[in-house]
Parts: structure tokens; sequence; C-alpha cells
């Protein structure tokens, strides 16, 4: 939900199509969006992250 409040569609996939404790999130691209659109996406993934504790404020994901 936050994703596309951002204006980001997000596809969640969840198991059984991936393994078990695990989940990941699906996106498109067309040969359409710009470097600018993927900028606004990144930014988008790295304010919800932030927001959800996802990633940390040095931009780590925890499973590096």
């Amino acid at each position: 939900k936050d994703l596309f409040e951002e204006g980001v569609y997000a596809n969640a996939v969840v198991p059984p199509a991936v393994p078990k404790g695990q989940s990941l999130l699906r996106t498109s691209y067309m040969a359409s969006h710009t470097d600018e659109h993927l900028d606004q996406i990144l930014e988008a993934f790295r304010k919800v992250g932030l927001k959800h504790g996802i990633i940390d404020r040095n931009g780590h994901s925890g499973t590096e």
C-alpha cells in the first residue's frame, strides 16, 4: 500500500511461490521508463523501506 501511495505498483510474491519464510516484491519496467522514473522508484523503495525498518539509515537491508 505504501509503495502504491508513492506511485509504485508492485506485486507481492509469497509462499508457496517463494520458499517459506521469504517474500519478494515484483515490479515491471518498460522501455518508455526514463532514468528519472527509475530514480523515483528507487527513492520510493528507500522511503518505504526506512519507514518499515526493512533498511536502516545507512541503506543496509539486513540481508547482506
